[in-house]
């Protein structure tokens, strides 16, 4: 962790104080990946979303199944298209 927080801080812009959420506020990452559970953009990406997560301190939801999602079919949403 020490090693991708370093390589973290060399390419992230410091955000100034005013552009911050105050405390306490909570920061959350939500993932929608329900590629298969062997395909490596599914392996791969979990792995990356939990480590940014860790790193900085978020909360982290991953959907993995469309059984997950409640589809909004008024905005013509297709969890059936992947």
């Amino acid at each position: 962790v020490a090693k991708v927080r370093q390589l973290d801080d060399e390419s992230v812009v410091p955000t100034p104080p005013a552009f911050r959420l105050p405390a306490p506020a909570r920061v959350a990452i939500v993932s929608i990946c329900a590629y298969g559970d062997t395909e490596p953009v599914r392996i791969l990406g979990s792995e990356n979303h939990q480590v940014y997560a860790e790193l900085h301190g978020y909360d982290l939801y991953q959907v993995t199944d469309k059984s997950q999602i409640q589809a909004n079919f008024a905005s013509q949403m297709d969890v059936e298209d992947g």
